[in-house]
């Protein structure tokens, strides 16, 4: 039963673990590699340093503290509430020094070999608008540079982190020299659509991210297309296909996605998507190709696993109206479609494939030679 934990929990947090460790260093000391990690990548805590998100007994559902965010905008801000972002979710101790699992602590290690104390990390709170996370990824980038002026800038980016990054690329190219994209949804896709509709356990914690905290939370719509005839087809029995912007708030309430499947505090509800899928949609608009100067770039991507890429109304194994299971998968790493895991069009890129799931691309040992080799070219 232990065994299935792990397993389930791995799955769930869009991480991993697999340690290896690169035996040497870049030979340019000038090299700084900085780490960006993904959706519920971060140590979440509260303003007495508890921590909220992951702890063991978290994860095993003996506690859920409550994540939702304040449901209101101060104008195009969304009111803040005490939880921070406090560190890189490196590992969870389910036992304390008997049992523990690594997410991202092997990438970190290894990272931290290579680099040395040139290997830093940037974490953030992924619940919020990433437009309030560029700014703040913009701001450490460019600290690090100034503190560093002749420095040669890798950045290495896990998931949502990767969306983060490119929209700072076409801000700011002059930043980066390489980018490591690892499992990143550029063209995004319905795999976090499960989550927000039908609920998935974390571990064995029903509770800690429903539905309802789930939908507090900006940065998950912009995990979505805005393409949808090529990227999305969610189709009824009969095989009639559903076209659906996940950029309308009025898709949401007329397809009764998420907490729409009953009518209770619809309005404010409603009131709240519409801003949030606002800001979700300028944030994906920026995920684009733009002319400018590009740094190398490495992209990490799978397919072995099979991936969510199409929804069945009214379904045999329907949840809420929706069913989640019944149309065959694409090629994917499991949560992130290999055709959606490429940079858009006209910029070039290099390939590599992982034959990891999503959560464990990082802590891949063949990959992080593959990264080593990158950054040393």
């Amino acid at each position: 039963m232990m065994k299935l934990f792990f397993i389930i929990l791995l799955q769930l947090l869009v991480l991993g673990g697999c340690e290896t460790v690169m035996d040497k260093k870049p030979n340019d000391k000038k090299s700084i590699m900085i780490f960006i990690h993904g959706i519920k990548g971060s140590t979440l805590a509260d303003e007495n340093g508890n921590i909220l998100w992951l702890s063991g007994s978290q994860a095993v559902g003996f506690s859920s503290p409550k994540l939702s965010l304040p449901m209101n905008w101060n104008g195009e801000f969304q009111e803040k509430d005490s939880i921070r972002s406090v560190g890189i979710l490196s590992k969870v101790k389910v036992i304390p020094f008997l049992v523990e699992e690594k997410i991202y602590s092997p990438w970190l290690d290894a990272g931290k070999d290579l680099y040395g104390e040139n290997f830093y990390s940037f974490h953030y709170d992924w619940r919020r608008d990433n437009l309030e996370t560029v700014s703040l990824f913009e701001s450490y980038v460019d600290k690090i540079k100034k503190d560093n002026i002749e420095a040669n800038i890798t950045v290495v980016a896990h998931s949502m982190g990767g969306l983060i990054t490119l929209v700072l690329i076409n801000k700011r190219p002059d930043l980066f020299q390489k980018v490591i994209f690892a499992g990143v949804p550029f063209y995004g896709g319905i795999g976090f659509l499960e989550d927000l509709h039908a609920g998935l356990p974390t571990g064995f914690n029903n509770k800690i991210l429903t539905q309802e905290i789930l939908f507090t939370m900006p940065s998950v719509y912009t995990l979505f297309p805005i393409e949808t005839k090529e990227r999305v087809i969610a189709e009824e029995v009969s095989g009639s296909p559903i076209e659906i912007d996940f950029y309308s708030a009025e898709s949401w309430r007329k397809n009764k996605f998420s907490v729409f499947v009953d009518n209770k505090d619809s309005e404010k509800k409603f009131s709240f998507l519409e801003k949030a899928l606002k800001k979700a949609k300028q944030f994906k608009e920026q995920v684009k190709f733009s002319k400018i100067k590009y740094p190398s770039i490495l992209v990490v991507s799978g397919k072995n696993f099979p991936t969510l890429s199409k929804i069945q109304k009214n379904g045999k194994q329907s949840v809420n109206g929706w069913d989640f299971k019944s149309i065959a998968f694409e090629a994917g790493d499991g949560r992130v479609l290999e055709k959606s895991s490429f940079p858009p069009k006209g910029i070039l890129y290099e390939t590599f494939y992982s034959d990891r799931e999503h959560s464990a691309l990082l802590n891949d040992p063949k990959v992080i030679n593959r990264i080593k080799d990158f950054t040393e070219k």
